[in-house]
């Protein structure tokens, strides 16, 4: 059995796609955390940026207004400013994001996350 931690957002359809997917995915033991109502701490957010795949700036959500109401790019914000704004607006971390051991994944589209599957759970 193979232990997952997904950072879910039940309102998000990609999130409740990739929760579906990896439900039906019988050597995985799925663990839930609602990033949203319980919030990722600084450290548990820079453990996070280490282990993605996916470029740290892929984790903020850019089309949401309020990151757009800071007239940044998240290509320019480093690891730390990250750090902070997600601290400070965990709704602009971008979903679902699985975390498998040392590797985490960004679900964009939910099918992704199957590359952090090991190869005798995957159909």
């Amino acid at each position: 059995m193979v232990s997952a931690t997904l950072l879910h957002h039940p309102q998000c359809s990609k999130s409740r796609q990739a929760l579906a997917l990896l439900e039906a995915e019988p050597q995985l033991a799925l663990h839930l955390r609602l990033y949203q109502q319980q919030p990722l701490s600084a450290e548990e957010l820079s453990t996070l940026l280490a282990q993605l795949i996916d470029p740290p700036s892929a984790l903020v959500r850019t089309g949401d207004a309020a990151f757009q109401a800071l007239g940044r790019s998240a290509e320019d914000l480093s690891h730390q400013e990250i750090i902070s704004l997600l601290s400070e607006h965990p709704q602009l971390m971008q979903r679902p994001v699985l975390i498998i051991e040392n590797q985490a994944k960004i679900g964009r589209p939910p099918e992704d996350l199957l590359s952090l599957l090991p190869t005798a759970t995957q159909g």
